[in-house]
């Protein structure tokens, strides 16, 4: 299976003719939240695409690829829901919840019940869901409601992968599991309490990769900014240290690797 990085918690894995783009948002900035010509250029061909949470940094360019694709969108039903505004069709949209499982096209996708990373006061950034279709569109961050936030379990190509797209976690959803890569939200990652120490005591994973630690509002074209340099090198300091065994793979933005 290769893995590529597009920032933030975007991912393109492909094994064996599928395709599968997990929270798929390049464009990167908030006026526009979406160009589509730019997520048209980078993601040409998807089987299908998957979306841990509904914010705008992680959905907002989705319904794109999914109308030029034609691939299927595997979300809450805040994403979903999100989708239909947009015009996507149902034939196109799979709900999932905690503990459901899905199969289309060669990726076998579950999700599990996480938590978002807090904001410093505590909170969690534009909360809530939609239960129907917003009346028109979402076109600012704060209309992308967090719709509930999922550890998602990717299967294809003989490898399984855990996303956990934001730094925070709920113990009893993923312990016990093994897997060959973790993505491993960096982002504000020490205002989850022991939270290494919590992901390595339920998860076994091959491969580590950070995620979420970029400027997501710089362009693709710049490069990688790190937001917060001590921060990273700390985490992946301490991965190793935590989970002896574990290898941990820092991508640089638009890097691919075969896992």
């Amino acid at each position: 299976m290769e893995l590529q990085w597009f920032g933030i918690n975007a991912f393109r894995l492909t094994a064996g003719g599928t395709t599968v783009l997990l929270d798929p948002y390049v464009t990167r900035q908030t006026k526009p939240l979406c160009k589509p010509e730019l997520v048209r250029r980078c993601f040409p061909a998807a089987t299908a695409v998957v979306i841990s949470h509904s914010h705008w940094d992680h959905l907002a360019d989705a319904h794109v690829v999914a109308a030029h694709t034609g691939a299927v969108v595997f979300g809450s039903r805040t994403t979903v829901n999100v989708c239909r505004s947009f015009g996507i069709p149902d034939g196109q949209l799979v709900e999932l919840g905690d503990g459901d499982v899905a199969e289309r096209g060669g990726v076998s996708v579950r999700f599990l019940h996480s938590a978002h990373m807090p904001l410093p006061d505590g909170a969690v950034a534009y909360p809530g869901c939609y239960e129907t279709p917003p009346r028109r569109p979402p076109q600012t961050a704060p209309e992308y409601l967090e719709g509930g936030t999922f550890a998602v379990v990717l299967e294809l190509g003989g490898c399984r992968v855990l996303d956990i797209g934001s730094a925070n976690l709920v113990e009893e959803s993923i312990r016990g599991l093994e897997v060959d890569v973790l993505l491993l939200s960096a982002a504000g990652w020490q205002r989850t309490p022991q939270y290494l120490e919590r992901v390595f005591s339920c998860v076994s994973a091959r491969v580590v990769v950070p995620c979420h630690h970029d400027d997501f509002l710089r362009p693709l074209t710049e490069g990688i900014r790190v937001r917060d340099p001590a921060g990273l090198a700390e985490l992946v300091r301490r991965i190793p240290e935590i989970a002896p065994g574990t290898e941990v793979r820092s991508l640089d933005l638009l890097e691919t690797i075969s896992v």
